[in-house]
Order: C-alpha cells, then structure tokens, then sequence
C-alpha cells in the first residue's frame, strides 16, 4: 500500500516537471537567434522603413522567461554578455522584470523580447520590431512609459470610445467622400469625449504617440502584404474593442488607427518630435476637416 501511495504521489510530480520543462524556449539556439536577429535586421532596413526616417534597428536582446537565457545581438557596455557563435549571451537578473519593451542593459539602452514557449516567428520578430522601435523613441526623445487613462474605465467615456472606434474602422474601410465623413465623425465622438474629461487630454495624447504609433509600425513592416497588414490591425482592433477594460489598451489602438490614416494622407512622420502631440488633430488638419464648437451637443 505505502508503494501504491509513492506511486501516486509520484505521476503528478513527474507530471509537474515535465510541464514545467516544456514551458520554457526550448527551440531557440544561438544559430536560430542569430537567423531571427537578421530577419529583423532585414525587416528594419526595408525602404517601407524608412517611415521615421531613420533606422530603428539596434541592440536587442530575447529573452527565455523561465530560464532567463539572454539572446543578444550586442555587446553591451559593461560586458555583461559574453560573445558565442556569431551572438552575445547571458543570464537576465531574477530580480528584474521581463516583458517586450526598451531597457537598459550593461549601461546599454536595448529592445527586449521574451520568448514564449512555442515558437511562432511572426510574433517574435513583431515584438521585436516593437521593443526596438521604443529604443528609437528614446534616441528621438519622444518616449512617454507614464499615462494614466483610468477615466476611460467610466461608462460614458467608453460609450464616446467605441463610438471613435466604430467611425475610425469605417474610415480605414472605405475612401473619397465616405471616409472623409467617418474620420470626422471620429473627430466629433474624440472631442465630445476630451470636452467632458480635459484633464486627461495630454495623458491620452502620450498614450497613442507612445503605443499606437509603435503598433501601427511594427503591424505595417512586419506583415507580408499591405492586405495582411490591414488585416491584423482590423483584428487587433476587433480584440481590444471587446474588452471590459479600456485604460491600459486604448492607445495601442487609438493611436494605430490615427497613425494609418495619417500613413494613407501621405504624412511624414519623421516630423512628430513631441511626446504630447495630437494625432487626431493632425489627422484633422491632413483632411480638411472641421469640427464644431462644441461637439458633446451633436
């Protein structure tokens, strides 16, 4: 009975091991990575890149969560990486945080990306275009990593939200004379819903220049074709939209779909060199549009 017992007690914990061993990037090599990091390189110095008229290629490290493994494509100042098979590696500090963002490593500002445990390359050279974009704002000194939109958890700032959203996906959907009036009555729902909550204009500006701008870059240099890029920002936007919060996803997308019209307009965004500056009024001035004096009343 006691080895029948030792037995039972035995499978969960094989079982929890063997779980816990899968769920680290057992897929990624120094080879694979070094491929990814010309991948990314490749995606980076495309004339579609050429957008922010500069290249946002640079250091960049992907990071395996569980065991921490460092996969970089630098050395870093304070020689912390150490140089194996064409790459740099490393252990990341327990201590600190892992996500898809722009850290500063060995006295070195880098893209982060963690690795997931199954591999899928669209993901890790998308969250690697967007953490290395975030380095790109840093140098532009356009970086905002603090916002606080909480007001958009309230009932009448999301009813003003998705009334936006509706209008801005029917703009990216059609052209002429159609899209135009979508766009304004995005701009109406936008302005009715800043007249109500003023305080929170300049945070929601910073929101959409930090993250939209980065989704609609990553989203637009790493799909395939324009149609794949239309199609992943409409699905992303289809995602966030079903959401029961707002406040820590809004200005991916908000500012995405400002980004792609601007984009579409022929805009320059070499030209944005302000943090708090405010997409839906550029995208206002790009198509000649006029709102009214009050907007909350229509």
């Amino acid at each position: 009975m006691k080895r029948f017992s030792f037995v039972i007690l035995l499978i969960p914990a094989l079982l929890f091991n063997s779980c816990k061993e899968e769920k680290h990037a057992s897929y990624m090599t120094n080879q694979l990575a070094a491929t990814y990091f010309s991948k990314i390189d490749s995606i980076c110095k495309d004339e579609k890149a050429t957008l922010w008229g500069t290249d946002i290629y640079g250091p960049l490290m992907m990071i395996d969560r569980d065991t921490r493994q460092i996969y970089a494509n630098f050395q870093d100042e304070e020689g912390l990486l150490k140089p194996r098979d064409g790459i740099y590696v490393g252990i990341y500090p327990k201590e600190k945080v892992i996500r898809d963002f722009a850290v500063t490593f060995g006295g070195t500002v880098t893209g982060m990306t963690q690795l997931r445990a199954q591999e899928n390359e669209y993901e890790i050279i998308s969250r690697s275009v967007h953490a290395l974009f975030h380095c790109t704002q840093i140098r532009k000194e356009i970086d905002t990593p603090e916002f606080h939109a909480s007001h958009l958890n309230e009932r009448t700032a999301r009813r003003w939200v998705k009334l936006e959203w509706k209008a801005l996906q029917r703009a990216i959907r059609t052209s002429g004379d159609t899209r135009t009036q979508a766009i304004r009555d995005a701009l109406v729902f936008r302005s009715a819903r800043r007249e109500m909550y003023p305080r929170f204009i300049i945070e929601e500006n910073n929101f959409e220049n930090y993250e939209g701008t980065t989704t609609f870059t990553y989203m637009y240099l790493c799909n395939p074709t324009y149609e794949a890029y239309i199609k992943s920002l409409l699905n992303y936007y289809e995602r966030i939209y079903s959401t029961r919060s707002y406040p820590n996803s809004w200005g991916f997308i908000n500012g995405a779909l400002y980004s792609h019209l601007l984009f579409e307009s022929g805009f320059d965004f070499s030209s944005i060199n302000s943090r708090d500056i405010d997409l839906g009024e550029l995208t206002r001035e790009r198509y000649n549009i006029e709102l009214p004096e009050i907007s909350r009343d229509i």
